[in-house]
This record gives structure tokens, C-alpha cells and sequence, in this order.
């Protein structure tokens, strides 16, 4: 069996869960680092990585990790806009019923030519 030689950035998927711990702690240092203060724990990461790796292709197993730590990211930052977008809507949904107005639509066309 040929050897693969791997550039730094590569690695292949994990197959065992040690080597899924060993991706996960990694990726969970490297992203507490660009969260900090805040941060996330083992879990969330593990839920973000998996979402990533399943999006990801991956035709041969090898990837780079810096594309699936970008992946990473952009997992989390969909769940965050959509959530806070939701908390958003809600609120301005219980102001309109607390003041007794209708509520407004939560998507609002814009019109034909600027004001």
C-alpha cells in the first residue's frame, strides 16, 4: 500500500474516536481562541464539526483543515443569525400585542423607488 504524504494542512477524516476526539479538540482550542472571552464547549463543537464534515466533500477522505474549520464557522454563524433573527421577530411580535397594534410582517417588500 502507497504511503500518502500529506501537506500540512491535509488530514484524512476520522474513523476511530480517538481520532474524532483528537479533530475535535483541536478544532474546540482553535475556535475558543477566535471566540474568546466567550466559548463554546466539547459538544457544540462536535455538532458544528459533523455538520461541517457532512457538507464538505470529501470525495477521497483527505481534507484540509482550514476548510473545515471555515466550515465550522459557517455553521455556527448560520445557527447565530438565524437564531437572533427569530429572537427578533418575537420580541417585536410581543411589543406589537403588549401596545395592542398589529403586528407587522416579519419579511416587509420594499418599495418601487427610494424615499
Amino acid at each position: 500500500m502507497k504511503k500518502v504524504k500529506f501537506k500540512e494542512n491535509e488530514t484524512y477524516l476520522p474513523v476511530t474516536m480517538e481520532q474524532w476526539a483528537d479533530l475535535v479538540n483541536e478544532f474546540l482550542t482553535k475556535f475558543n481562541e477566535v471566540a474568546a472571552p466567550k466559548f463554546l464547549v466539547a459538544g457544540a463543537m462536535e455538532e458544528l464539526l459533523m455538520q461541517a464534515i457532512y457538507h464538505l466533500d470529501h470525495d477521497k477522505g483527505i481534507i484540509l483543515k482550514d476548510k473545515l474549520f471555515e466550515g465550522c464557522i459557517n455553521r455556527l454563524s448560520c445557527h447565530l443569525t438565524y437564531n437572533s433573527v427569530k429572537a427578533t421577530q418575537e420580541a417585536a411580535k410581543q411589543a406589537a400585542s403588549e401596545s395592542g397594534a398589529e403586528a407587522a410582517p416579519t419579511l416587509v417588500p420594499l418599495d418601487d423607488e427610494p424615499a
